[in-house]
């Protein structure tokens, strides 16, 4: 395993999965949703390289990271197709993307912005790729399956990798 490679892959997934972490549990008022959109796509995309690529380089294929699907917030949304569960699925299907759409869900509880008409939170991407059907991501599922799950097992299986 080149150690360096595998170290910049990691602080730069870390780096995109807080980011995602932080969209998925964000309420945001409907006027900004066309920029955090942009924003979301480029980092589920950048994000997906680089943890696609640490799972490869630090041999972390055989384990099975779920959760994927998790949400941060009750609310009523419902994605047109399932969440995807499966950590590794759901990376080879950003991977591969031919479209995205990011999925909103109207915010329930208290009106943060009250100017605004409707208050947000980024669920899910909807994605379709060149090898399967659409499927739908959770964006703070991701995120949190990598920051709970991979990176703890990283430590565990490589404590000589610094990040």
């Amino acid at each position: 395993m080149e150690r360096r490679v595998a170290e910049l892959h990691i602080t730069n997934a870390r780096a995109r999965a807080l980011r995602l972490f932080q969209t998925g549990s964000t309420i945001f008022p409907e006027e900004w949703a066309t920029q955090i959109d942009e924003q979301t796509v480029v980092d589920l995309a950048e994000f997906a390289i680089h943890a696609r690529r640490v799972v490869e380089l630090c041999d972390l294929r055989s384990l099975n990271f779920t959760g994927a699907d998790s949400t941060r917030h009750k609310y009523t949304v419902v994605p047109p197709e399932p969440l995807e569960a499966n950590f590794h699925d759901a990376l080879n299907k950003l991977i591969h993307a031919k479209t995205y759409a990011v999925g909103h869900a109207i915010w329930d509880g208290p009106k943060v912005f009250t100017a605004s008409a409707q208050n947000m939170v980024v669920s899910y991407m909807r994605i379709s790729t060149d090898r399967r059907p659409s499927s739908c991501i959770s964006v703070f599922g991701l995120a949190w399956c990598f920051l709970t799950q991979v990176i703890p097992s990283l430590k565990s299986r490589h404590p000589e990798i610094q990040f």
